[in-house]
């Protein structure tokens, strides 16, 4: 059976190879003995260089081009303080800052101490200033029922 169909692959070889001219280079396939053939002019055969950019392709690159996101990076927002200013006491030589922390306690505070990681930095009627996370901050007392 193997035999058989190595046989008929060699007959069907020879039958392609006979019915297509064989012109060499610079004869046309009427030169050759074909009267039939129409005559067509020599067919230039492709340089190695002409496949260039075939075979220097990246066959590993994606089949799309990824679109380019633009990644904003925004600072993160200020941390809020967890504080409040609820009252200031100001006498001559006695200015104090009574601020009410977190966890619901009220500190006693002089300019130039700290609350909470907020540095007081004057204290005024009903105000305070201080400077917490690199800003500084104007806080006032807020009245009750209002």
């Amino acid at each position: 059976m193997t035999q058989a169909l190595l046989v008929l692959g060699i007959v069907a070889t020879i039958a392609w190879a006979a019915r297509t001219p064989q012109a060499g280079p610079g004869q046309s396939a009427q030169a050759s003995g074909d009267q039939g053939a129409t005559s067509q002019p020599d067919a230039v055969s492709p340089r190695l260089a002409d496949y260039a950019a075939i075979y220097q392709r990246d066959l590993r690159r994606p089949l799309f081009d990824p679109r380019l996101v633009e990644v904003v990076v925004k600072p993160p927002p200020a941390p809020k303080p967890t504080f409040t200013l609820t009252g200031t006491v100001t006498e001559p030589g006695f200015t104090y800052a009574l601020f009410r922390t977190r966890a619901g306690e009220t500190k006693l505070v002089s300019v130039g101490e700290s609350v909470e990681g907020a540095e007081v930095l004057a204290i005024g009627e009903n105000a305070a200033t201080v400077s917490f996370a690199g800003q500084t901050l104007e806080l006032t007392v807020q009245k009750e029922g209002g």
